[in-house]
């Protein structure tokens, strides 16, 4: 069987069949033809802008994140960097106190052990009562003072008087 069409006319099997309207039917489905496609292209378009409207977005979030992350990445390292300088510096003046205060007992140690000498031979050289009283006086402002290895070296001073 065949079929085939010429502009208004229709053949079959070697009849031939007048379509009345012929050209309005094909201008109507050339129309529905070309809105369908259009249709097509218009949805293919959004959809298109849709994911690129959303990958556009997400960049944009990330990269806001990146940036949120980065200040908040330096302001955390800038302050461990101050409290780390402060503590260093707080050491430091705790090493330097504990060094002079080291170096104090030292200087007081000497001087406690220079008067203990001295003591020590004014006792045993003692043999009035008043280089016995000077002892005791002395014992007495070690003991008010606190200097409780004057006041021993003193009193041993004075036992050996």
């Amino acid at each position: 069987m065949q079929i085939y069409a010429t502009k208004p006319f229709l053949v079959i099997e070697g009849r031939i069949y007048e379509i009345e309207r012929f050209s309005e039917i094909a201008e109507n489905g050339i129309k529905l033809v070309i809105s369908g496609s259009n249709n097509y292209v218009k949805e293919q378009k959004r959809q298109i802008v849709f994911v690129l409207a959303i990958w556009v977005f997400g960049l944009a979030a990330a990269w806001f994140f990146v940036v949120k992350l980065v200040k908040f990445l330096r302001g955390s390292i800038s302050q461990a960097k101050l409290k780390a300088q402060q503590l260093k510096d707080t050491a430091e003046e705790q090493l330097d106190k504990l060094q002079a205060a080291n170096q104090r007992r030292k200087v007081r140690s000497v001087m406690v052990d220079e008067t203990i000498r001295e003591m020590t031979r004014t006792a045993l050289n003692a043999t009035d009562d008043k280089n016995k009283e000077i002892l005791i006086a002395e014992l007495r402002k070690a003991i008010e003072s606190g200097n409780h290895e004057l006041a021993n070296a003193l009193e041993l001073a004075l036992k050996k008087a």
